[in-house]
């Protein structure tokens, strides 16, 4: 009777948990009206007026503790970028932007790298060097045990045996390297603190802003926090009940949802709280106030080097209108960031063939930094046909170098936060099929074998979908949305711009709709080699072996999956900027992708797992643990070559040679179904921007009578 009654009790348990989290998506989403169910910025410069008149004029919105916007109103409209850049790099660049606009202060970058990026990261590389050489004690006392006492074993001489002194060292650097986070974060949120209280200081009367509260002390050091729970009454529920039905109706995206459905599920809809993490949502807040603040004119600057475009724009134009095409002319146009950029990719390239002549690591050897060189030169090569062979006066070098820029540095890690949060989610989901196995379907007797082939289908189904494919197809398309260049601009803002820096208009002639669509193309497939090119530098510098580092390079530059999801999305993308096709928001535009993405993922990440399912455990465990100490040996030259190998025996039966063609096959084949669709479908977008370039041709030669 009593295992009875905790089994229904866990059963019962069970089902209420699951009720919970459906009854709290139901609420977040479907409770209120449909204009009301994602947020949507209030009034940011609809129908050519600012912010603040369109604030002052509207009596029910009461403000947001000093701010026109909510602090929680991330990705409430699609066309805003600089939600996206809040995020990446926890808002740094935004917050530089911000300073500068306000204070016109420049950063101390010297200083900033030294301090936050070469001091942690130093440390890091001084616990990764040298816990690998205090695992070398612990190799020493395995290879006694697996290597015969003959002398024909390792010579274990070749291993630097300091076990307890490099343990206590690598402690105490773990202890120095928390102290110096902590110092860093701490003193991060101190400067975000006080810049807050600055821009509070500096934003218009509230006479002019409507019936705005004055911002508390204590919101805004909440705000400012390394992670904190901020008050949000008004940020929710009272925010959506201001908005107006029409513009929450037409101004969504996937983005939006997603983003609102989330924190609803994890704060909003427990505590009316609004989790806050390194300040960033307060970055896009104080990023949207100050578009509403600042002039468009004076906010065409680059990141970064705060450079206007006025500066290196109209010798960007003046090489596309002419035809100029050698190198050297329009190396020499790069704007000052772009400069900057190429300039720290060559100090890092000379670091490292440095360091690998240092002999400071000997698994790091000339011959690997040849192998960092390849991974680079396969990106540049596509970049290469991509761009400059063929485009190359459709989408400027400057932009180019910007995008690949974004995608290499803002969408990767970017990529490996969201990756990392979203698999530790999506883990749970297999956990949780399984106790709902057991306690549902136990006297079904499963076997345990199909159980675990179907939970392992289940959790690599998620990993290629939700953790691979939607993270990174997300953060490569942010990688290029984040890049504001004068090159993305429609013809009307290239006039204003001409305008702006020159009492007459310069003779440029504007770009077709074909030519902006082949460069909104090209800019994206350079954010998307960039996210390759560090992907597979992670791969590939994954193993010091230089003949695993080649294989894994070719393996991975076969087929070049990231280029042609990019190449994808830029349709959707040309479609709703271009065409001005309002239904193609960030759902449709990444959905191809997605798919994409996600098959050939899906088919290479379940391989193993029904090859596994066929193959003796035991027997492979020992054969790797053999190979392992052969490997390890030979790397340090403790072993002769001539005597002892690795076992290369496979176990492997007709049925997983089988598998082993099949899902690579599969893979390539999706591959090939997405290329034929990209090709399709830009052929026919190539006929509707002709079609659209020859309707505006009367418009403008009235226009010029």
């Amino acid at each position: 009777i009593e295992h009875h009654f905790i089994y229904y009790d866990q059963k019962h348990c069970l089902v209420l948990f699951i009720c919970y989290i459906l009854l709290s998506a139901i609420k977040a989403n479907f409770k209120m009206p449909p204009s009301q169910r994602i947020f949507t910025a209030p009034a940011d410069g609809t129908n050519g007026r600012s912010g603040y008149d369109t604030f002052a004029t509207s009596g029910s919105r009461t403000g947001y503790r000093g701010f026109s916007t909510s602090i929680c109103s991330n990705f409430s409209k699609p066309s805003r970028r600089s939600d996206c850049c809040s995020l990446a790099c926890c808002g740094i660049l935004s917050s530089d932007r911000t300073r500068y606009l306000l204070l016109d202060q420049r950063p101390t970058w010297i200083k900033r790298l030294l301090l936050n990026l070469a001091l942690p990261l130093g440390l890091l590389w001084a616990i990764a060097i040298i816990s690998r050489d205090s695992a070398e004690e612990a190799a020493v006392a395995e290879c006694k045990v697996a290597f015969p006492d003959d002398g024909s074993g390792p010579n274990l001489d070749a291993f630097n045996r300091k076990g307890s002194y490099y343990d206590r060292l690598v402690l105490w650097l773990i202890v120095a390297l928390f102290i110096v986070i902590v110092v860093l974060l701490a003193r991060a949120s101190n400067f975000r603190f006080s810049f807050r209280r600055i821009f509070l200081s500096k934003l218009p009367p509230a006479s002019a802003r409507g019936t705005m509260p004055p911002a508390s002390t204590r919101g805004t050091i909440r705000a400012a926090r390394i992670c904190d729970c901020y008050e949000a009454p008004d940020d929710s529920d009272e925010y959506l009940r201001s908005e107006p039905e029409d513009a929450a109706a037409a101004d969504h995206d996937l983005c939006a949802c997603l983003w609102s459905c989330l924190s609803r599920l994890c704060c909003l809809t427990c505590c009316s709280c609004w989790c806050q993490c390194c300040g960033m949502c307060a970055i896009g807040q104080e990023a949207r106030e100050i578009d509403l603040i600042v002039p468009k004119e004076r906010r065409r600057m680059d990141y970064v080097t705060f450079q206007p475009y006025a500066e290196y724009w109209p010798e960007l134009e003046r090489l596309r209108t002419s035809g100029e095409g050698a190198f050297f002319h329009h190396f020499r146009a790069l704007s000052d960031l772009s400069s900057r950029i190429v300039g720290s990719g060559g100090a890092a390239l000379l670091f490292a063939v440095v360091y690998s002549l240092a002999g400071i690591d000997r698994h790091f050897s000339l011959a690997n930094a040849g192998v960092v060189f390849a991974t680079l030169a396969q990106s540049f090569v596509i970049l290469y046909f991509v761009h400059w062979r063929w485009h190359r006066f459709d989408v400027s070098l400057d932009a180019v170098v910007k995008c690949f820029a974004s995608g290499f540095v803002l969408s990767t890690s970017t990529a490996f936060v969201v990756e990392l949060l979203v698999s530790v989610v999506t883990s749970i989901c297999p956990g949780l099929l399984r106790l709902f196995t057991f306690l549902f379907f136990e006297d079904m007797g499963i076997d345990s074998k199909q159980l675990d082939i179907g939970l392992g289908v289940i959790s690599m189904f998620l990993n290629a979908f939700v953790v691979a494919a939607l993270s990174e197809e997300l953060c490569k398309y942010f990688a290029y949305w984040m890049v504001e260049h004068p090159d993305f601009l429609d013809d009307d803002e290239r006039e204003e711009l001409e305008l702006a820096q020159s009492d007459e208009r310069l003779p440029s002639p504007g770009r077709s709709p074909s030519s902006r669509g082949t460069g909104i193309t090209v800019a994206m497939v350079a954010a998307a080699l960039g996210f390759t090119c560090c992907e597979n530098l992670e791969y590939v510098l994954a193993s010091s072996d230089t003949g695993v580092q080649v294989a894994t390079l070719i393996a991975r530059s076969v087929l070049p999956v990231h280029a042609l999801a990019a190449a994808i999305q830029s349709v959707g993308v040309c479609r709703r900027d271009l065409e001005g096709d309002r239904s193609h928001q960030l759902g449709r535009i990444v959905l191809p992708a997605l798919l994409l993405h996600g098959f050939y993922d899906f088919f290479l990440m379940v391989m193993p797992v029904f090859v596994t399912a066929n193959d003796d455990d035991d027997v492979n465990d020992e054969v790797s643990k053999y190979n392992g100490y052969i490997s390890m040996c030979k790397s340090y030259g403790a072993l002769d070559s001539t005597i002892w190998v690795e076992n290369n025996v496979s176990t492997a039966n007709d049925i997983d040679t089988t598998i082993d063609y099949i899902c690579p096959g599969l893979s390539v084949m999706c591959v090939i179904v997405g290329s034929i669709y990209y090709t399709v479908s830009s052929r026919r977008q190539r006929v509707r921007l002709d079609m659209l370039n020859n309707s505006q041709i009367p418009e403008k030669e009235d226009l010029v009578t």
